[in-house]
């Protein structure tokens, strides 16, 4: 779709890193696993997929990558979280001290906010955007996150991208960080995020 060359990395300790990957082919963007610290050198941004945040933050300690993650979200380039990717970027889990995660996202962040597995659902966002082309969309929640707070700081600039209608923050974006609290790759038929994730890389270069 353009002539602008991107490869984009999707972190494969844990999660959904093939359904990502499926959904940046319909821009002809070229994907790769990110298994090791070296493989950081390869790519213009990164995708932490959804899983289980305790797990991905397990795997990246035993594997040496929690330091070179937290190196390239400190870089600039686009970095995005879905779900557990999201509980991975946030600086703090309301509740839980006990997971390392990668920060640079200034939120505090509750973990399974709707309950269980057997809560899971598809629900409306309210989009706040003109950017991402739409007023609504249907995301759908595995035991997800919500954002329950904003840390504000004179460095802190957090564009609120998707609330529920509940009120619930469930999309943000600050600088190159991009956050999601559902799983827009689960999503065939819209990639409206996945889109706004793309025109954040080809701004970037």
């Amino acid at each position: 779709m353009s002539a602008i060359q991107i490869k984009v990395g999707i972190l494969g300790l844990q999660g959904n890193f093939l359904e990502h990957m499926n959904a940046l082919s319909k821009f002809n963007v070229d994907s790769i696993k990110i298994i090791r610290k070296e493989d950081l050198q390869l790519i213009d941004a990164l995708i932490i997929p959804g899983g289980e945040s305790t797990t991905i933050s397990t795997i990246a300690l035993s594997m040496d990558l929690m330091d070179s993650i937290r190196a390239f979200i400190s870089s600039k380039k686009p970095v995005w979280g879905t779900c557990a990717g999201l509980i991975m970027l946030s600086e703090f889990i309301d509740g839980n001290s006990e997971i390392k995660t990668f920060g640079g996202l200034s939120v505090i962040v509750q973990r399974n906010y709707f309950g269980s597995q057997l809560n899971s659902a598809i629900r409306t966002v309210n989009i706040h955007d003109k950017d991402l082309g739409k007023d609504q969309i249907k995301a759908i929640f595995i035991r997800a996150p919500v954002i329950k707070s904003i840390l504000n700081s004179p460095l802190t600039s957090i564009k609120i991208l998707g609330t529920l209608e509940s009120g619930e923050i469930v999309a943000v974006r600050q600088g190159n960080i991009l956050a999601t609290c559902f799983h827009p790759e689960l999503s065939d038929d819209d990639t409206v995020f996945h889109e706004y994730f793309f025109n954040m890389i080809k701004e970037s270069k």
